[in-house]
């Protein structure tokens, strides 16, 4: 019940019950289904163009820039929708806009029809992303009260759903070639949009009740750890595209090598994320943001230093475990700053974490290409470092409503509460 907060949310789950909601269980099962094949495309796409089209480098860069514009401008207007429509329905729309996607790759494949249409094919699976992915949270937020655990059971399932997509795509790959797996992809992504239709049947209202009209908050505040969040992407996936390129030219690993030695980080976003709410409800989500961003730097100065492999993987496996406890909690921290408008905060921060990984890629492969991963890495550490000691002081700064697992401190501003 709502007791006065004005626009609380209601969850309709205890902490550590999240799973136990059958709707729940049903869309965290859809999101490992959706989002292993996105996983999957991710690393394939340009590989793919490069083989099998024949695209140059340009070309590529270009096909997979496609897909991330495509993602980033619809996710705002997506985010409204979804402050407007039902969330599933429109998760599922993307769902089965995602299974089109993958199997008009398939298609252009088979007729031969060059990189053209794969472009548009692109702009589609990264629209249908975005709207899966604001759907999805902005579901979860609403209906567990932007509870640490939901989003945390929710990265594990898009973990193993990756880890299972990443299985299937190698065993088929050398012997099938790429479109039975595209085929397959579309497959899960229908099965996922069956998922959440059916967790649709099962939850007749939205799981939200306002005691009186909702009060417009500060964005000032949400606003500054969104730029955070952006920017501790670009770090993140500077770091983590450096591994790779340092993995295959500086080490000379192929790809099943090179996804060896990422394997346990991948298991470590299956394991930690569960932990994150009891880490949250200890330490704080301030210190746990902190932490894990101070841990990620490390990570890059040991890249810097360019030690063997079994090192890098157990490092990388650290920092892994590190960010897959943060991801859940910044979530959480953002719904529950916007209870009013979950699906445009949400958006927003799908969107500063995507323009952060475009950036921080970007930055990252040019200045590799130019004097190896010294400077990159010294670089991302430094960001990461900065953005460490930032941190607490953002989210004590948030206006956020009472959660069932993330309790802002006892140094939070009376007014704020």
């Amino acid at each position: 019940m709502a007791d006065g907060h004005e626009g609380e949310y209601v969850s309709v789950t205890t902490s550590g019950s999240v799973e136990s909601d059958r709707p729940t269980n049903r869309v965290l099962n859809a999101a490992a289904a959706i989002g292993g094949p996105a996983e999957v495309l991710e690393f394939l796409l340009p590989l793919w163009a490069g083989s099998v089209l024949g695209a140059g480098p340009a070309q590529v860069g270009l096909l997979v820039a496609t897909g991330a514009l495509a993602a980033l401008l619809a996710r705002y207007p997506l985010g409204h929708l979804a402050d407007r429509a039902d969330r599933l329905v429109l998760a599922a729309v993307g769902a089965g806009g995602a299974a089109v996607a993958l199997a008009g790759l398939a298609l252009v494949e088979a007729t031969g029809a060059g990189i053209g249409p794969a472009f548009v094919v692109a702009a589609l699976s990264g629209a249908a992303g975005a709207a899966t992915g604001v759907g999805i949270r902005s579901w979860l937020a609403d209906r567990h009260g932007g509870d640490v655990d939901a989003y945390g059971v929710l990265l594990t399932a898009e973990s193993q759903g990756a880890g299972l997509g990443y299985v299937v795509a190698f065993v088929l790959l050398g012997q099938l070639g790429y479109p039975p797996i595209y085929v397959l992809g579309a497959a899960a992504c229908l099965l996922g949009g069956g998922l959440l239709v059916a967790a649709r049947s099962e939850t007749p209202a939205r799981p939200q009740v306002r005691a009186t009209a909702p009060t417009r908050r500060p964005s000032g505040p949400l606003n500054r750890f969104l730029v955070l969040c952006g920017v501790t992407a670009a770090a993140e996936t500077a770091v983590v595209l450096l591994l790779l390129l340092h993995l295959q030219n500086g080490e000379r690993l192929g790809v099943y090598e090179i996804a060896y030695a990422l394997a346990p980080g991948l298991l470590a976003f299956i394991v930690v994320p569960r932990y994150a709410s009891g880490l949250s409800r200890r330490a704080g989500p301030g210190p746990v943001v902190a932490c894990a961003l101070l841990v990620a730097a490390s990570f890059g100065v040991v890249l810097a230093t360019g030690p063997g492999v079994v090192p890098l993987s157990a490092a990388w496996t650290v920092a892994a475990a590190a960010l897959a406890a943060a991801l859940p909690v910044e979530q959480s921290l953002v719904a529950r700053s916007s209870p009013d408008r979950l699906g445009v905060a949400m958006s927003r921060y799908e969107s500063a974490q995507l323009v952060g990984a475009t950036a921080g890629s970007a930055g990252a492969g040019l200045m590799y290409e130019a004097g190896g991963a010294l400077l990159p890495g010294v670089a991302a550490a430094a960001v990461l470092v900065v953005s460490g000691a930032a941190a607490p002081a953002l989210v004590r700064a948030l206006p956020l409503l009472p959660g069932p697992a993330v309790d802002p401190g006892p140094d939070r501003d009376p007014d704020q509460r």
